[in-house]
């Protein structure tokens, strides 16, 4: 689910490669959207390498910019190396794996609802409010608030794993505040939900 990282350090690297990376792309090909390179390089590539984004096929391509796009792909390794760039932005920003259970489309991208916020300590998770969306995961699944507000890792991964067989083809958002350097906690929470990771630094 979290391709090779097994760190916090690798997560936040791969962060910034992918961030440097579409950089460039939008510096090289001058233009300052994601969705018009994205339809550009549509053309230039495989439908099969751009997952998540052949809605946008249907749009109109700026020919004008095809020489500019080309040698912007070209800075970051070719046609294909640049699909896989803006393939792996939209994960960091979608989440990976399954696709979200409750969502909204904008500007033809699936833009997930994050039930709720949990905040990861080096052993247990914990949600930090009662939203009208973890409410809704809860009464799904029969638990109480209070039961399930601060669990350790395996107790969360029991008590939230039946979403899977409810949901075999989804998963419900939360964003992960994490407060340690360890991946037990992201692993626990990834099991059963699409994660949106956030790094803060542990308390003195």
């Amino acid at each position: 689910m979290y391709s090779c990282c097994f760190s916090a350090s690798c997560w936040r690297a791969k962060q910034d490669q992918v961030s440097a990376q579409l950089d460039s792309l939008r510096k090289e090909a001058g233009v300052s959207d994601l969705t018009e390179i994205t339809d550009l390089l549509s053309r230039l590539a495989p439908i099969d390498r751009l997952r998540g984004v052949a809605t946008l096929l249907s749009s109109t391509p700026n020919v004008a910019k095809l020489p500019e796009l080309v040698n912007s792909a070209t800075s970051v390794g070719g046609i294909a190396k640049a699909v896989g760039v803006l393939d792996e932005h939209r994960k960091l920003l979608e989440g990976y794996g399954k696709r979200p259970c409750e969502y909204h489309v904008e500007d033809g991208r699936l833009v997930p609802h994050v039930m709720g916020v949990l905040v990861a300590s080096d052993s247990s998770l914990a949600f930090v409010e009662e939203t009208v969306g973890v409410r809704k995961v809860l009464q799904e699944l029969g638990l109480s608030y209070t039961a399930v507000r601060v669990l350790r890792f395996a107790d969360f991964r029991a008590a939230f794993a039946p979403l899977l067989k409810r949901h075999p083809g989804c998963k419900f958002d939360m964003r992960l505040v994490e407060r340690t350097d360890l991946v037990y906690a992201r692993d626990a929470a990834g099991h059963s939900f699409r994660l949106r990771i956030e790094r803060h630094s542990q308390p003195q």
